[in-house]
């Protein structure tokens, strides 16, 4: 029995006993006490049932918010309002998911840029591989460094430098699908991640980044300088160049080490990966005149 239920029937044990009263009063008509009796009780039943589904209203909302939040959905708001246990109860429950929602919010997202952190990088490449290889998609990724960061630093202090990351994640935002997914990695190093994009479509967007951050330079207030910037860009695509997550990511680091090599200020895109060809054993057939030789795997019969 619901707790709907278990209220209606408290109500209706508080209800019938006027009912009761009325039918004794009317014994003197059998038919009419009768009569009077099935009405009421039909009227009492409805009317506890009525005010069972809104004495519990509330609650239900409350419930329902959450089960919703303990399942992750943390946008949820039960809306319960009033001066009341329910409506107290409802403000604080809102609060505690809001205040929750901020903490997880700021536990994947780098402080600085605003972009996803390391943390966040690792469970969305793991989801988004899983999810490209589940639906047979692709996967670019992108691994991006700025050139000669380390100098700006040096000259400019490291306020500089910041505002120089600054304004790369923000460029960088403007030229990505909202789709797609950027993170810094850390230092200076930044990973997108392009869901169903084909190793030409993750070369166009390496392109347009770089095109971007070259074309302009970055204005430094705090230092009162124009900084040019330059990127290299390391080039990846699941399943082409990585069967898994930690596969794909190093084949694009990888690319990233041939972009820097190459000089800098330009995209490199990784090697296929070489899988090991199967083993190739021979056997002779044909018995003891010789016969001829044919190549068996492993796994033949």
């Amino acid at each position: 029995m619901n707790l709907r239920a278990r209220l209606a029937a408290a109500f209706v044990a508080v209800l019938v006993g006027p009912v009761v009263l009325l039918s004794f009063l009317l014994a003197g008509d059998p038919g009419a006490s009768a009569g009077a009796l099935l009405g009421g009780a039909v009227l009492v039943a409805g009317a506890a049932w009525w005010l069972a589904g809104v004495a519990i209203r509330p609650l239900v909302a409350l419930v329902d918010a959450v089960e919703r939040a303990t399942a992750g959905d943390l946008t949820v708001r039960c809306r319960v309002r009033g001066r009341d246990e329910a409506g107290r109860l409802g403000a604080g429950l809102d609060r505690l998911i809001a205040e929750t929602q901020e903490t997880r919010l700021l536990s994947v997202t780098d402080a600085l840029t605003g972009l996803g952190n390391l943390r966040h990088l690792r469970d969305a490449l793991r989801l988004e591989v899983e999810r490209a290889n589940r639906f047979g998609r692709t996967l670019g990724v992108l691994v991006l460094d700025l050139d000669h960061f380390k100098t700006v630093n040096d000259r400019y202090g490291h306020r500089a430098g910041d505002a120089v990351l600054v304004e790369f994640a923000r460029r960088t935002r403007g030229l990505v699908r909202e789709v797609d997914r950027a993170f810094r990695q850390g230092g200076e190093e930044f990973v997108i991640l392009l869901p169903e994009t084909d190793i030409a479509g993750s070369v166009t967007v390496a392109r347009r980044l770089r095109d971007a951050m070259r074309a302009r330079p970055f204005w430094v207030r705090c230092a009162g300088v124009s900084v040019p910037v330059t990127v290299s860009i390391g080039i990846a695509v699941f399943p082409r160049h990585g069967l898994t997550e930690v596969e794909v990511l190093q084949a694009a680091d990888q690319a990233l080490y041939a972009a820097k090599t190459a000089g800098r200020d330009t995209y490199a895109l990784a090697v296929p990966e070489q899988r090991p060809a199967p083993l190739m054993t021979h056997e002779r057939t044909g018995g003891a005149s010789g016969g001829t030789t044919s190549a068996r795997t492993p796994h033949d019969g």
